[in-house]
């Protein structure tokens, strides 16, 4: 009985402290990161509703992120978000043309995908080994594996392939246990928001695709 109260007990106080971290990081949130989590959360939500507008967001809010997660050592993460830039300027021009829901994603083949899994995880193997090694990353091959496999998922988008959402999906809750074994609280509740999203962004590409290619829609 004594062992059961003070196991309980230390499940509060665990629960105390943890509440107690989140209302701090909310509290000591800068004006920048806030509106990096607002600017996040509008570019896939824009992404959703196939909007070229969602590219400008995506600059802003990596912009921010880069510097957040060098400063807790996801070096992988930091210049993820570096490449964000890039891709969020290639997005834009690639999508400039089109109109918000006015274009069908593409599709790839079983075996194309299978491919670029593989070429993902080998390169994932090699960035975690070259980050553990050299530049004394935390986590390197977890954070190798998110930071590899969302690279090629913001190509995928870029080319409006809509199984960029399937991905995004396994790569978002792999990340929060990333981000919560880092203590980044907020940004791995934001990763639970994006695991939503990107569910229902596959099923909008999905939705929208269907009333294009339907007689009705033609």
């Amino acid at each position: 009985m004594l062992i059961d109260s003070y196991n309980q007990h230390s499940l509060k106080l665990e629960d105390r402290q943890l509440l107690e971290e989140l209302i701090q990081q909310f509290g000591v949130m800068q004006g920048a990161e806030l509106i990096a989590l607002f600017l996040a959360v509008a570019y896939v939500v824009l992404a959703a509703k196939k909007s070229q507008w969602c590219w400008p967001a995506a600059a802003i809010s990596t912009a921010i992120y880069t510097a957040l997660f060098w400063h807790v050592s996801l070096v992988s993460e930091s210049l993820l978000n570096g490449y964000y830039l890039v891709m969020a300027a290639w997005g834009w021009w690639n999508w400039r043309s089109q109109e918000a829901t006015s274009f069908i994603s593409e599709q790839r083949s079983l075996q194309w995908h299978s491919i670029a899994i593989l070429a993902c995880t080998l390169a994932a193997l090699a960035w975690g080994y070259t980050a553990e090694r050299w530049l004394s990353a935390e986590l390197a091959y977890f954070d190798a594996a998110t930071t590899t496999f969302a690279i090629f998922a913001t190509w995928m988008l870029t080319q409006k392939i809509r199984a960029n959402w399937l991905y995004w999906i396994v790569i978002n809750l792999a990340s929060i246990l990333l981000y919560q074994a880092k203590g980044l609280y907020i940004t791995s509740l934001l990763m639970m928001i994006y695991t939503v999203m990107a569910i229902v962004g596959w099923y909008s590409w999905k939705r929208d695709d269907d009333r294009h290619l339907s007689p009705a829609g033609a």
